[in-house]
């Protein structure tokens, strides 16, 4: 471990020894949530929303408690998506993990859905395209990223043709 790692590590045992264990010691599985405590001291900037919310470590606390409001320590990793949005921040308080989950996917489906993201990433990297890649592209005969550019921008012209079909009430397949 990094020094960093280590730090994080104690703090996050303190919390969860000081804030979490006193109202949690009646099940002996509740040591195993150590992670949640872990991810949630790494992320600052989930700390800073979560607290632009006005809520707490106690309210942390009483999330990992609740396993409709954080299932897994993993999912602690998602409370900074879903607390910059009030709509999802509001369903996650009302509704639990699953209900902002939905309205997360619905909203930003990039930061749920891997092929969202995909894309997401395909669109900054045509964004970032140099102009001495663009040149090796136009110089070189059937080359491989001219292919892909091609058939990327035909399968996009397509899904975007029967979107655009579906909206107007003309349904072809």
């Amino acid at each position: 471990m990094t020094e960093k790692q280590i730090k994080e590590n104690i703090e996050a045992y303190r919390i969860m020894e000081e804030q979490y264990l006193p109202t949690h010691r009646d099940d002996p599985n509740e040591v195993s949530k150590f992670s949640y405590f872990v991810e949630y001291v790494k992320d600052k900037k989930m700390q800073k929303s979560i607290e632009k919310s006005s809520k707490d470590i106690k309210d942390f606390c009483d999330w990992v408690a609740d396993k409709e409001k954080i299932p897994t320590g993993q999912d602690v990793r998602r409370l900074r998506d879903i607390f910059d949005n009030e709509d999802i921040k509001n369903a996650f308080i009302d509704k639990g993990f699953n209900a902002a989950m939905q309205i997360l996917e619905f909203k930003k489906p990039h930061l749920v859905s891997s092929f969202y993201k995909s894309i997401e990433n395909v669109i900054e990297g045509l964004k970032e395209i140099n102009t001495q890649e663009l040149d090796e592209i136009i110089n070189e005969d059937n080359s491989e990223k001219e292919k892909m550019i091609r058939e990327l921008a035909e399968w996009s012209q397509k899904v975007v043709k029967y979107i655009e079909k579906e909206k107007n009430g003309i349904r072809k397949a």
